[in-house]
């Protein structure tokens, strides 16, 4: 039974999920980077982290301001979170020496996917299947 009227907190959601991954791209940016010079590629990964995090940041707070033209977006940065959470937890399970201090990020991750999946399913103008593939445009 649809509870939600509207696409507004599927929005919010993504707008927030926004800002959390930009203040993560900071903090990859100017605490983890500086500090990544153990191995000579690690600098370098940190830094395309902090890229992709931005990239998640840019595309949640512009595509919240009109998210029934982005659905579909939605549906692939909720595609990139959950990836995510899957390869790190094989990573923290099975990985020799992987840090065990990422796994909240796993956690945050895969709240802001269920979140979007149980907004999405909850709203009667949307449809879950909507964040992943298109329909035609309302005329």
């Amino acid at each position: 039974m649809p509870l939600f009227r509207s696409e507004k907190p599927l929005a919010a959601a993504f707008f927030l999920s926004g800002i959390w991954n930009l203040a993560a791209a900071a903090a990859y940016v100017f605490l983890m980077a500086p500090a990544g010079t153990a191995l000579p590629g690690e600098r370098f990964n940190t830094l395309f982290i902090a890229i992709f995090l931005f990239t998640f940041a840019w595309l949640g707070i512009l595509c919240s301001f009109n998210i029934r033209q982005y659905l579909i977006v939605v549906g692939a940065v909720t595609t990139g979170r959950l990836l995510y959470v899957l390869l790190l937890g094989y990573s923290l399970l099975f990985v020799p020496g992987f840090p065990a201090d990422f796994w909240w990020t796993g956690a945050i991750d895969l709240s802001w996917a269920v979140l979007y999946l149980v907004l999405a399913a909850r709203s009667s103008t949307i449809s879950v299947r909507d964040l992943f593939v298109p329909g035609p445009e309302e005329r």
